[in-house]
């Protein structure tokens, strides 16, 4: 009995066997692309939400402290939030103390506005990304602070913190 042998050369490969695993493996290939550029795009949109969240906690986070801890605070529609310190000294009048100021601005021109804690004349970015901050007195020593992302989805984190009564814990 004789076998037939159908796929089997002596020479190698036929051209349609070439072509038949070439396209296959093109197949096979452009599935496992497609998986990883939606996996990839699924990780930067997640990753940038985090970092705008992130930044909204953070800003909250150091403005929250900053209250608590405050004798006196002042805030102007320009858009800044004064922040008066107990200094070391006693017989320093509050009036007399350098504030705290925080406000949002753009001082390394990279086209994202920061939000910006200023202490003792110098300023250090807290938070990227932040496009608003406001504040009200809505009781006494009460505080409604509203922080917002200067971005296309705008978020905002509106939060109340109340500023310690002076002579008590």
């Amino acid at each position: 009995m004789k076998t037939v042998k159908i796929f089997q050369s002596d020479k190698g490969l036929t051209l349609i066997e070439v072509i038949t695993s070439l396209l296959i493996i093109s197949i096979l290939a452009s599935l496992a692309l497609g998986i990883y550029i939606g996996k990839y795009k699924a990780f930067f949109e997640l990753k940038n939400g985090l970092e705008k969240k992130y930044a909204l906690f953070r800003g909250a986070q150091v403005i929250k402290e900053s209250i608590r801890t405050a004798e006196k605070i002042e805030w102007s529609e320009r858009g800044v939030l004064k922040i008066y310190q107990a200094d070391q000294n006693p017989s320093i009048p509050i009036d007399q103390v350098i504030p705290d100021k925080f406000y949002i601005d753009d001082k390394d021109h990279d086209g994202r506005t920061d939000l910006y804690k200023e202490h003792l004349g110098v300023s250090n970015p807290v938070a990227t990304g932040l496009g608003r901050i406001a504040c009200k007195e809505v009781g006494l020593e009460l505080w409604e602070v509203r922080l917002s992302l200067n971005h296309p989805q705008t978020e905002e984190l509106a939060f109340m913190v109340r500023q310690r009564v002076t002579g008590q814990d």
